[in-house]
């Protein structure tokens, strides 16, 4: 098995329908870990992905962007995308697609407006069908308060 080169690689970028979960293998001083990767595009040999994690940073100084909800609906923990499209071997991530997995349509938008900025930063990636159809993602307005939820004691009961 001869090494791909990834920064040379040509990636077809998936329409939006088309994007999926499927689990990074990683090694580390605990044994062999499992995180899960946003596949957005796919080459010969290689898939586009962004990385999921808990940590709010990557390395030091690098913020990673917090999701609105988790993907992972039985993990209550917060939930980062990194901001880097990482170009990744087939072989490094699973076969199987994670299905219990999903994106939160505000957190795909954030994932848009990434994509629009790797298409101008690099050459190789082969831009999806419905690209004319993504936004740049524009952060929160700092003024704006976010929305009240109700709390779970109070939800459902009238007053």
């Amino acid at each position: 098995m001869s090494k791909v080169k990834t920064k040379q690689a040509k990636v077809k970028l998936y329409p939006k329908y088309r994007r999926h979960f499927r689990e990074k293998k990683t090694r580390s001083s605990r044994g062999a870990d499992k995180h899960p990767s946003y596949v957005v595009g796919e080459g010969d040999r290689v898939f586009a992905v962004f990385a999921i994690t808990h940590d709010n940073k990557k390395g030091s100084g690098h913020s990673n962007h917090p999701l609105a909800v988790n993907p992972n609906k039985n993990d209550r923990g917060q939930a980062y995308i990194r901001k880097q499209m990482d170009i990744r071997p087939k072989e490094s991530l699973g076969k199987r697609i994670l299905v219990f997995l999903h994106l939160s349509k505000k957190d795909d938008e954030y994932v848009d407006g990434r994509i629009l900025k790797a298409l101008v930063n690099n050459p190789n990636l082969i831009p999806p069908p419905d690209v004319k159809k993504l936004k740049p993602w524009k952060p929160p307005e700092p003024g704006k308060p976010k929305q009240e939820r109700e709390s779970r004691k109070t939800k459902g009961k009238r007053k």
